[in-house]
């Protein structure tokens, strides 16, 4: 490797993982989302699905996402105050 050639860099991703970072990087949520639910309901234990939803996850602008507005109240017939609708 003469002239200050560079090796190919290698790609750091494979399978599943790669399947839903090639889906966040096209910026196709509901592929992303899709591909690592089914993996890490098929596979819960696998640490690497799980690595696959929080950075679809981390994606999200918390900012944009709906909100539903909260109050404290009453329920007829139990003490006590909690969130309601």
């Amino acid at each position: 490797m003469g002239g200050g050639e560079r090796p190919a860099a290698a790609n750091p991703y494979s399978g599943k993982f790669q399947t839903v970072m090639d889906s966040l990087a096209a910026k196709d949520l509901p592929a992303a989302k899709k591909t690592a639910d089914d993996w890490h309901a098929n596979d819960p234990g696998d640490v690497l699905a799980l690595v696959a939803l929080g950075d679809l996850y981390a994606t999200l602008d918390a900012a944009a996402l709906p909100r539903l507005a909260m109050t404290w109240g009453t329920v007829p017939g139990r003490s006590g105050e909690l969130l309601v609708a």
